[in-house]
C-alpha cells in the first residue's frame, strides 16, 4: 500500500499504519517499556540540556523549550511508535512528520448555533482565553447522577462539555467487548445530550465517548440524538508512544464519517517509564507530533499525569505540562494543544480551588488552547464532580490571561505552598460527592460551595492574584 502524506487522503492514514505495524521491526513491549525508551530518554535529556530549574513552576528559558522541541523530534524519529498488537516499531521519517505539523490546523470552530466557539493555536502569553471543556474527563459517574452532573457543567459559561465513564446501564455493570458495553457509549451519547439540552444549550459541543474500551463501542455513540459529526472524537493514544489497532480502527470509522479529531494520550505519566519531568516532557512531545502524523486532528490533549500524586497540579506537572506548550509555542509552532486537569483535591474544599487556580494559571500563560475539566478527587471516585470546579476554572482563566510567563512563575511560589505538601503526601481530602454539594432537583449548587469559592477567591486576591 502506498504510503499516505498529509497532503494527501488522510481518510485512509490509519491503513496506511495497519500496514507498516506489519512490517515492523519486532521488539517485546516490555524491553521497549523498560529499556529501549529510558535509555533514550535519558540520552536526549543529557545532549539538548534539559533540566528543572528550583527557581521555576514554568519554564521561562525559552532557548530551553526549543531545545525540547529539538529532543521530542528526534525521539520520534529514532524510536518512531510501538504497535501492541504486532510488538514492533514503526520508523517514521523526518519528511511526514515535519509535513504533518505544517498541515496542523491552528484553528477550528466547534458548537452549533449560539453555542458555537472558535478554538485557536494560542501563544505564550497569549490575550485570547483559553476555551474550557468542561467536565468529568471520562472519570467514573453513576448513572443516576450522570444527567444531573453533566447538566450542573453545561450550566456553567463552558465552551463544550466532555463526558463521564458510566460504571452501570440498567443496574448492570459495563464489561468490555460485551453488547452492554455498546448500550453504555449509546446512553452516554444521549444522556449528555440530554443535559446540555436541559441547561438550555442544546448546541454545546460534546467531547466522547468514554464508557467503552473497544472502538466498535466508541463508535456506537454516533447516532442521531446522540454524538454529532460535528462533535470532536477522542482518538486516544497509549503510554508511551505507543498505539493499538482500535485506535487505527476508531481514527478510520471518525474520519469516514467527517468529523473533527480529539487525538489525546493518557500521559505523559510523570513517575512510569517516562522518568521525571524532564523526561516526561520530551516524551509528551514527541506524542504530540506521533497524534498529528498519524490522526490528522483538529486537536491533540494531553493528560499529563503524575504516578507520585494521582493528579496534574503538583510543581513538577505544572512545569512538565508547561514545557511541552512552550516547546511548540516557542519553536513557532501553533496547532491546537489542549490539557486535561484533574486536581487530587476534591469537591467542596479549599485545596481544590488552589490546585484549579495554579494550573488555570499555568496552562493558560504557557499558551493552552482549551482546557478540560476539571475532574477532582485524584480522577478515581465516583460521583465526586460538579459544576462548581468548572466555574472555579472560568474565573482562574480569565484573571490570568495577559499575565507574563515571569508574573505567572511568581504568583505560582506563593500558591504552590497552600496545597503541593498535601498532595505530595496524599493527602488532599477528597470533599464531597455531588448530591452533597449540589441542589440535585433544581440543579444548583449549595450556598456553602458558592461562598467556599468566594472566600478562596478572596485569599487568592491577597496573595496577588486578581480573580474575581
Amino acid at each position: 500500500m502506498t504510503r499516505q502524506t498529509p497532503g494527501g487522503e488522510m481518510r485512509d492514514r490509519a491503513a496506511d499504519f495497519y500496514v507498516r505495524s506489519t512490517q515492523g521491526q519486532k521488539l517485546s513491549e516490555r524491553d521497549y517499556d523498560a529499556k529501549v525508551l529510558p535509555r533514550k530518554l535519558k540520552e536526549l535529556v543529557a545532549k539538548y540540556d534539559i533540566r528543572m530549574k528550583d527557581d521555576e513552576v514554568i519554564p521561562l528559558d525559552l532557548d530551553m523549550a526549543r531545545r525540547a522541541f529539538e529532543a521530542g523530534r528526534e525521539l520520534l524519529l529514532d524510536l518512531g511508535c510501538y504497535c501492541i498488537d504486532t510488538e514492533s516499531t514503526i520508523a517514521l521519517s523526518a519528511d511526514e512528520v515535519d509535513a504533518a505539523l505544517a498541515a496542523a490546523a491552528t484553528s477550528h470552530t466547534f458548537g452549533i448555533g449560539e453555542s458555537e466557539v472558535e478554538c485557536v493555536g494560542r501563544g505564550l502569553e497569549d490575550p485570547r482565553r483559553p476555551l474550557i471543556k468542561g467536565g468529568p474527563n471520562g472519570c467514573p459517574v453513576t448513572e443516576e447522577n450522570f444527567i444531573p452532573i453533566m447538566t450542573s457543567v453545561a450550566k456553567e459559561d463552558v465552551d463544550g462539555l466532555h463526558t463521564a465513564t458510566l460504571q452501570s446501564v440498567l443496574g448492570v455493570p459495563i464489561r468490555a467487548h460485551t453488547p452492554i458495553e455498546v448500550m453504555a457509549c449509546k446512553k452516554e451519547a444521549l444522556w449528555a445530550r440530554e443535559a446540555v439540552a436541559a441547561a438550555g444549550k442544546p448546541g454545546l459541543s460534546i467531547l466522547g465517548i468514554m464508557s467503552g474500551a473497544s472502538s466498535e463501542a466508541q463508535d456506537a455513540g454516533d447516532f442521531e440524538g446522540g454524538m454529532r459529526h460535528e462533535d470532536p472524537h477522542l482518538v486516544v493514544f497509549l503510554n508511551e508512544l505507543k498505539f493499538d489497532y482500535d485506535l487505527l480502527k476508531k481514527l478510520m470509522h471518525d474520519k469516514y464519517i467527517g468529523c473533527p479529531i480529539d487525538a489525546n494520550v493518557g500521559g505523559p505519566l510523570h513517575g512510569g517509564y517516562a522518568g521525571g519531568p524532564e523526561t516526561a516532557a520530551v516524551v509528551g512531545i514527541a506524542e504530540g507530533l506521533l497524534g498529528f502524523t498519524i490522526c490528522d486532528p483538529g486537536d491533540w490533549s494531553w493528560y499529563p499525569q503524575s504516578l507520585f500524586t494521582g493528579a496534574t497540579t503538583s510543581r513538577e506537572s505544572l512545569w512538565m505540562t508547561g514545557m511541552m506548550l512552550a516547546a511548540f509555542r516557542a519553536s513557532g509552532h501553533m496547532p491546537i494543544l489542549d490539557i486535561y486537569m484533574g486536581p487530587q483535591a476534591g469537591p467542596m474544599t479549599e485545596i481544590i480551588c488552589w490546585e484549579i487556580a495554579a494550573e488555570a494559571i499555568a496552562n493558560t500563560v504557557c499558551g493552552a488552547s482549551s482546557i478540560y475539566g476539571p475532574c477532582g478527587a485524584r480522577m478515581i471516585k465516583t460521583d465526586y464532580y460538579t459544576g462548581m470546579e468548572a466555574r472555579m476554572l472560568i474565573d482562574a482563566t480569565r484573571a490570568a490571561v495577559g499575565m507574563s510567563l515571569a508574573d505567572a512563575n511568581d504568583l505560582l511560589k506563593r500558591i504552590l505552598p497552600k496545597y503541593d505538601a498535601a498532595i505530595k503526601t496524599q493527602s488532599a481530602p477528597v470533599g464531597k460527592p455531588f448530591g452533597e454539594c449540589y441542589d440535585v432537583d433544581a440543579i444548583q449548587p449549595l450556598a456553602e460551595y458558592v461562598e467556599l469559592w468566594e472566600a478562596q477567591k478572596a485569599e487568592l486576591r491577597a496573595v496577588g492574584f486578581n480573580v474575581t
